[in-house]
């Protein structure tokens, strides 16, 4: 049988006040090591909408090169195709 007391003593354990998160930036240098500063929690949505322009960026990036690949493919054979109907 638990007494008064120590339940109390037990609730007040369980109700202790949780630490504030902490946040890491991580990325990863010129020789490879992982490098990390803190970030706080404020600033978390700001750089991960920063994270996501980043990742947009660079998928439009590699889109833009493809399109210009192809588009220089597409004027060679044009240029072959004049140079054989003339």
């Amino acid at each position: 049988n638990v007494s008064d007391g120590d339940a109390e003593a037990a609730e007040t354990a369980v109700q202790a006040p949780k630490a504030a998160p902490t946040y890491r930036l991580c990325q990863i240098d010129k020789e490879g090591q992982v490098r990390a500063q803190s970030c706080p929690p404020a600033q978390v949505p700001v750089i991960s909408m920063a994270i996501v322009r980043h990742q947009k960026l660079v998928k439009l990036g590699a889109r833009k090169t493809a399109i210009e690949d192809n588009l220089k493919r597409v004027v060679e054979t044009l240029g072959d195709l004049k140079t054989l109907l003339t």
